[in-house]
């Protein structure tokens, strides 16, 4: 006896093909046999089309791979290295502040010293 059918719609996208035919794309349905059917609502790929309420929209998501959620590790990755070229910059920022300030405090010591060696030499010719 045939397993009963039934019929899904697919919200995520799968790769390869079934039974020779490539799968629906994402917001399509396919009937399918009900243990492989229930299989795909469980793990949220697909979604039961007469139960649906809101529209699902495949912007944004990310297929299946071979290796995994390694996409999803190099964009942890990803950030991170963000985050950290940013801390460095920001880092690098701070520290040429500081270096400007210095050097402004520096040039202002020198012309308060050359100020200060002007108003002694004009005292002394008095």
């Amino acid at each position: 006896m045939a397993e009963k059918k039934k019929t899904v719609r697919l919200v995520g996208r799968i790769s390869g093909t079934r039974d020779g035919e490539d799968w629906p794309a994402p917001g399509e349905t396919i009937a399918l046999p009900e243990s492989e059917a229930n299989q795909l609502l469980r793990s949220g790929i697909a979604v039961d089309p007469d139960v649906e309420t809101a529209t699902a929209t495949t912007a944004g998501v990310e297929t299946a791979t071979t290796r995994g959620n390694q996409p999803l590790r190099q964009t942890a990755a990803s950030a991170k290295a963000e985050a950290d070229a940013q801390a460095a910059a920001k880092a690098k920022a701070e520290a040429d502040a500081q270096a400007a300030d210095a050097k402004l405090l520096e040039e202002q010591a020198k012309k308060t010293a050359a100020d200060a060696d002007a108003e002694a030499k004009a005292a002394a010719k008095k």
